[in-house]
């Protein structure tokens, strides 16, 4: 049974989120030049923690580009901040502390949307609600990336121990092993590529998508 709300345990976490989540870098760094963000583009970054991506999304959309972010944590925004600020682009980046499943904006308001290791933290209903979100946030033509734990046809031995510990440890382990490219083609959106990976033995993919 979850006994802490996901925005208290990130906040918890906010000191140490770099160190924990370092192991993802790659990962992320890899999904990032799949959306292949471009000058004067406005990029959305849903989950977006201590702000790793960010930077790099400012500096591919350039002093004509717009870059958004963010985060169910408050801790983790403020690393964020703090980290724009030290790579000089404050004035180009806006964080806000919201919930994907009701985003902020306005329909059609960004060309790209970012999301690594968060989508997989909802449940099914939840990652239809985010993704119907995005699908309205986003322009004519817009794509998406979306960097998550995935599924296999025959899930290897890791793969079945980090369920087991999903299911009797949910606020530690809250990430689930979900089929990223299906919950994109089920929410309207077009599958362009999928990459399959491994972090620690266990099963990642990344997939760009289009709307």
């Amino acid at each position: 049974m979850s006994v802490h709300s996901p925005q208290s345990n990130y906040n918890r976490l906010g000191r140490w989120y770099d160190l924990i989540s370092a192991p993802e870098d790659r990962l992320v760094r890899r999904g990032c030049a799949m959306l292949a963000p471009a000058q004067g583009e406005r990029l959305l970054e849903i989950g977006c923690g201590t702000g790793k991506v960010l930077a790099d999304l400012a500096s591919a959309a350039g002093q004509s580009g717009r870059i958004y972010g963010i985060d169910i944590s408050d801790a983790m925004l403020g690393r964020a901040r703090a980290r724009v600020g030290r790579a000089g682009q404050r004035a180009c980046a806006a964080l806000t502390r919201a919930d994907a499943r009701r985003l902020p904006f306005d329909a059609g308001a960004f060309d790209a949307v970012f999301m690594s290791f968060a989508l997989e933290t909802l449940d099914s209903d939840g990652r239809q609600s985010v993704l119907a979100e995005i699908r309205r946030a986003i322009a004519h033509a817009g794509r998406i990336v979306v960097v998550s734990m995935g599924l296999r046809a025959r899930p290897g031995r890791m793969t079945r121990c980090y369920g087991w510990a999903h299911r009797h440890f949910p606020d530690t382990i809250d990430c689930r092993c979900i089929d990223a490219a299906s919950e994109l083609e089920t929410s309207g959106c077009t599958v362009r590529s999928r990459q399959e990976a491994s972090l620690f033995g266990l099963p990642v993919d990344l997939v760009l998508a289009g709307v």
